[in-house]
């Protein structure tokens, strides 16, 4: 069976703050597998997302204080 991945569940805009409603999973992976939700949610997008496109660590902010 093939993997499933992380993807927009609808167009994102940048600047988005990725919550539970804006991912979805599907087939093939070609991004963050399933239980790598934690990843995303909450961060904020930095380039826009259409449906269906995987969501990346490099499309997040990275909000880590340096």
């Amino acid at each position: 069976s093939m993997r499933r991945s992380i993807v927009a569940k609808h167009d994102l805009l940048k600047g988005t703050i990725l919550s539970r409603d804006d991912i979805t999973w599907i087939r093939p992976a070609g991004g963050l597998p399933p239980g790598h939700e934690h990843i995303v949610i909450g961060k904020e997008l930095t380039i826009p997302l259409s449906v269906g496109k995987p969501i990346l660590p490099e499309h997040l902010k990275d909000n880590r204080i340096r």
